[in-house]
């Protein structure tokens, strides 16, 4: 049986990465992306700016909110491509501290998901403290639907050192 796959604008309501992660009830409303997901057996829900930029997530009952108005984020797809932008963030709530994202844009790629084919933006992130990354890797987000379609990213110790390196991959979208 052929794969369904979305129609232009639509949103999954779903998105399955095949590694028992299961990321669900999404919502697109004015660029704010909603969604219920479970991490490390804890129920999350999160809102994310564009798809990128966390405002609030809240983990076990644990609510972090961040504060990037130091500089506004801006969609994946008004990314300069090649060019790194940096981004920062007031975290208040159970982690409280500073976050810094540094994004480059390396420009839309194909990308297969249960036989549909997507384009979506390849972007290198660079994630943590302004002095020491945590967390370095690349998303591939779909620049209308504001999705990410797969990710790779391996988390640094405070040396910056590699510690665990994460693949997943959407294998079904509903």
């Amino acid at each position: 049986m052929a794969a369904q796959c979305l129609a232009e604008g639509q949103v999954p309501r779903t998105i399955n990465f095949g590694n028992d992660q299961v990321v669900r009830n999404i919502i697109v409303r004015n660029g704010l992306v909603t969604y219920e997901a479970d991490l490390n057996g804890k129920p999350m829900l999160s809102e994310v700016r564009f798809g990128l930029y966390s405002e609030v997530m809240q983990l076990g009952g644990k609510v972090n909110r961040f504060d990037w108005s130091a500089r506004q984020p801006i969609p994946p797809a008004d990314l300069p491509v090649g060019r790194e932008v940096e981004f920062r963030a007031t975290i208040s709530g159970a982690v409280p501290g500073e976050l810094v994202w540094a994004i480059t844009n390396w420009g839309p790629e194909r990308i297969s998901v249960a036989g549909c084919t997507y384009t979506a933006l390849h972007l290198k992130i660079r994630q943590g403290a302004a002095a020491a990354p945590t967390m370095v890797g690349d998303r591939w987000v779909h620049p209308v639907r504001l999705i990410t379609y797969r990710h790779e990213f391996t988390m640094l110790d405070k040396d910056g050192n590699p510690v665990r390196t994460v693949s997943t991959r959407a294998q079904a979208v509903e």
